[in-house]
């Protein structure tokens, strides 16, 4: 549950931060509008705790007829920093983000798009 709630404020955060693309949960069944982010996180109880250590994975879309591979590129890098910096949204709220760390990055080209995978080690657990 508390995966799910995490994952909400992830894309609401990167909603904000990036008015100009549509931001969805994984989880959604919605048609995606491109240029998109998409956030899925898989979690796990740290045994012995109330945390929750997961795998974050923010996948970048644009369109290929509109954006080049240096502009999907720089949109990626500043969604990477947003996501490394995003430890003081989580400041108050239910949730406390503990740490985010990078783990590794995967381009794909479809037929229409660009996709980049951002993908982080994440912890966070409910705040006492």
């Amino acid at each position: 549950m508390i995966d799910l709630q995490f994952c909400e404020a992830v894309v609401s955060y990167l909603a904000t931060s990036f008015p100009q693309r549509s931001v969805y949960a994984a989880n959604s069944a919605r048609e995606l509008n491109a240029p998109a982010i998409v956030v899925d996180i898989r979690a796990e109880v740290v045994v012995g705790s109330m945390l929750e250590q997961g795998t974050l994975t923010v996948i970048v879309i644009s369109q290929a007829d509109d954006t080049t591979p240096g502009q999907h590129q720089a949109d990626c890098n500043a969604i990477d920093a947003a996501i490394r910096s995003m430890k003081p949204y989580f400041a108050t709220g239910p949730i406390a983000l503990y740490g985010v760390i990078a783990q590794n990055t995967d381009n794909q080209r479809e037929n229409t798009s660009w996709e980049k995978h951002l993908v982080y080690l994440t912890g966070y657990g409910p705040r006492s």
